[in-house]
């Protein structure tokens, strides 16, 4: 903490914090999540708000940043004593985060709390008394300013707060509201993400290592909130994309690396630059690779781009075989049959092919899961995964279900608009001439599907996750130092 002394300095009204003298300015970051409720975050690292915490280092002195991944509360204060804590929500975790600041403001009544993430940028008006400012979209400008600003007076006046683009906050009891502006980030800009010791679980973290290659989206998916989320749509540089993977592969020296985006192979230019990059780096030699591809840009040119870094496995996501239930999730832009083309080339050249599959759609019959169900079957697929369509908070969907009285902005548990619970009535779906049974029945049977693949095929997915003698040999290490371990534990 910026060493606060000078307690009896006075409060003012609208400032959620004091006027202190300090030496280092401590922020407490959190990734609310839970087990219960939603594994991904669970399972990987925080690169959103690891990246928050480079780009404020790089440009902030005398500034430290500690990151916790799970629930957060006044131990956690307590322990650290951060000037500023802030939260990163999506929807399902909305109504715990509100808890979990509510709790922390009985505790500390002048420390300032700030929301970020998915939830808060679309739904502003959802900012909690508790809460002094809510950053809308992405967050290193944006939270930099909010540093700034508090480093000058020790609190969140309302005279810089009006100043800064893309945030809601209170005043005088009121929300206000400001438009988010330009506050993207240029290629350039983007931080490399190698920050990994700032960050603590609170709960098991599987040895799941993903990078990010780009931010936005062209495709304008009915499901999906990045387009919005992110605005124009930027490529990592080259560099920051080897750079990343360097350091994971000497921090943790990991069997595969994630890319998590599907704009990976969509700059031909840009993804030969990576490969030119890892193989002089020789970093194709320490890890294998996975990532998300979209079909109907898949050919073969990429292919032998992917499998000359050491791309073992891709992802492309089917979600549905009836062209009209496709083009109804995912516009024009690509299409079963792309879909279909790509897996088959996929496997030709010997990569595995992960799936993704929804049903529920509106206007969806039992004939049209079935044909989904019968196209997964036929193709040459390793596993994948398979979901109820849900409308979320800044999707065209929500929109839709609004318009059909399905959601309101204010339900009283957001955390059912992540349960997988289809047979729960609270739990909003989408179909219209389905019920939930018969969802709940269909959905089972993919799911079992694409599990039983994924069974079937573990051990030729192992053996192609530790491909070269190198990272056979550092496997086999890893497992008897694992055993030593428990043998004396």
């Amino acid at each position: 903490m910026r060493t606060c002394e000078a307690s009896s300095i006075p409060k003012e009204e609208d400032c959620q914090g004091t006027v202190q003298p300090w030496n280092i300015m401590r922020i407490l970051l959190a990734q609310i999540t839970s087990v219960q409720i939603d594994k991904y975050p669970t399972n990987c690292y925080p690169l959103g708000l690891m990246s928050i915490a480079k780009f404020l280092s790089a440009r902030m002195a005398g500034i430290e940043v500690k990151i916790i991944v799970g629930d957060i509360g006044c131990k956690d204060v307590e322990s650290y004593k951060p000037d500023i804590i802030g939260m990163s929500l999506l929807t399902g975790f909305f109504t715990m985060g509100c808890a979990m600041a509510s709790a922390i403001r009985q505790g500390y009544p002048d420390l300032p709390i700030v929301f970020g993430g998915h939830h808060i940028t679309y739904l502003p008006n959802n900012l909690p008394g508790s809460v002094s400012v809510g950053v809308l979209g992405e967050g290193e400008r944006t939270f930099l300013q909010l540093c700034t600003a508090f480093e000058k007076s020790g609190r969140f006046g309302a005279d810089d707060l009006s100043k800064i683009a893309g945030i809601v906050y209170w005043h005088n009891g009121k929300l206000q509201l400001n438009p988010r502006g330009e506050t993207f980030l240029k290629p350039e800009e983007i931080p490399i993400v190698d920050n990994y010791d700032v960050c603590s679980f609170k709960i098991k973290r599987r040895s799941t290592f993903h990078i990010i290659a780009s931010r936005g989206c062209p495709h304008k998916c009915r499901f999906c909130s990045s387009s919005p989320f992110w605005g124009k749509v930027r490529l990592h540089s080259p560099q920051s994309v080897a750079g990343q993977i360097e350091y994971i592969q000497r921090r943790f020296d990991p069997e595969v690396i994630f890319v998590f985006d599907d704009l990976f192979i969509a700059n031909r230019k840009h993804l030969s630059e990576i490969r030119d990059l890892m193989i002089a780096k020789k970093l194709h030699r320490r890890a294998s690779f996975s990532c998300w591809v979209a079909a109907n840009i898949f050919t073969q040119d990429v292919i032998d781009m992917l499998k000359e870094m050491n791309f073992f496995a891709v992802n492309i996501a089917v979600e549905s075989a009836v062209p009209r239930v496709y083009e109804y999730l995912k516009g024009t832009w690509n299409t079963p049959a792309d879909n279909k083309r790509a897996i088959e080339l996929a496997h030709k050249n010997g990569l595995l092919v992960y799936s993704s599959a929804i049903v529920g759609a509106p206007g969806e019959t039992e004939a049209d899961i079935e044909s989904t169900c019968d196209f997964l079957r036929s193709l040459p697929i390793s596993g994948g995964t398979a979901g109820i369509l849900k409308p979320l908070p800044g999707t065209a969907l929500w929109e839709e279900a609004k318009q059909r009285h399905l959601v309101t902005d204010t339900p009283d548990d957001w955390a059912t608009f992540d349960s997988e619970n289809v047979l729960d009535p609270a739990v909003p779906i989408m179909s219209d001439c389905l019920d939930r049974a018969t969802l709940k029945k269909h959905l089972d049977r993919i799911t079992t599907l694409l599990i039983t693949r994924e069974r079937n095929q573990r051990w030729r997915t192992r053996l192609m996750r530790i491909n070269t003698p190198g990272k056979a040999a550092r496997f086999l290490h890893r497992k008897l130092r694992a055993a030593m371990q428990i043998k004396h534990s």
